[in-house]
């Protein structure tokens, strides 16, 4: 149950759950929008609308970062 009396901290305010588009690309580098759609349509990557955005999870971001240097190790084999 959420206590409502409680203030939000400050670290809860400052980071995100979801980004939009562009802020998603500059998170991961400034790769471009059609990049990250492409990622998206792969299936390496889950995008959320909510009203009439399009927004991207952080954590999935970083779980797409890992599973890249995941695969970019065994790649190196």
């Amino acid at each position: 149950m959420i206590n409502r009396s409680e203030k939000p901290t400050h670290d809860t305010l400052a980071a995100p759950l979801l980004l939009k588009t562009r802020e998603a690309c500059k998170k991961l580098g400034g790769i471009h929008p059609r990049s990250l759609s492409r990622m998206e349509k792969a299936g390496l990557l889950r995008s959320v609308k909510l009203l009439r955005h399009k927004l991207y999870a952080i954590q999935d971001l970083e779980a797409l970062v890992e599973s890249l240097r995941d695969w970019n190790k065994e790649a190196a084999r």
